[in-house]
């Protein structure tokens, strides 16, 4: 199904956005923490912020997303013959 590769856009910037997002995530979520590593409840201020940033992230990619798909459309076309 490699047409779905079609709107795939990945690039440093975006998993460094994704990778320290799950590592503050995965802190709060419920693991198993050492006992000596109580990380506080953020604040709903906190929380709002994290939900903000992940709305930014996601509509930049959306953007991202549309025109590599237009892009990648355009390389399955045939080649067309240019007439002299």
């Amino acid at each position: 199904m490699t047409q779905r590769l079609g709107g795939v856009v990945v690039g440093d910037e975006d998993y460094k956005t994704i990778f320290f997002a799950m590592k503050h995530v995965s802190e709060r979520s419920g693991h198993d923490m050492p006992a000596g590593r109580d990380i506080p409840v953020p604040t709903p201020a906190e929380m709002m912020s994290d939900v903000q940033a992940l709305d930014t992230f996601q509509a930049g990619y959306r953007k991202r997303r549309s025109v590599a798909e237009d892009a990648r459309k355009a390389l399955q076309e045939p080649a067309k013959a240019t007439l002299v």
